[in-house]
């Protein structure tokens, strides 16, 4: 959830879903004086975008949970919000 090659939206949504863990990864960069992206903060990426419009909270507290009790195997899987979508990795 929390990739160093993340996008802004990416990390708008890390803030929505999971404010606690986007607090400390924050507080980390302002502590130790360095950021996750190249020229900016975490908090400066999420200034700029907006979470993603398709965050269920269902799928949120499944992906949240230590524990998946729902099937493994469905009829019609779909990529999560964010996969593979943005092709923000190393240039």
């Amino acid at each position: 959830m929390t990739c160093i090659f993340g996008s802004a939206a990416q990390w708008a949504s890390v803030k929505a879903i999971d404010p606690d863990r986007f607090e400390r990864i924050a507080a980390y960069e302002e502590e130790f004086g360095v950021t996750i992206h190249r020229t900016e903060s975490v908090r400066q990426r999420v200034e700029k975008a907006k979470p993603y419009d398709t965050l269920d909270p269902l799928l949120i507290e499944q992906a949240l949970s230590t524990e998946y009790l729902e099937p493994i195997i469905v009829e019609n899987w779909e990529l999560p919000a964010g996969a593979f979508g943005e092709s923000n990795g190393p240039t």
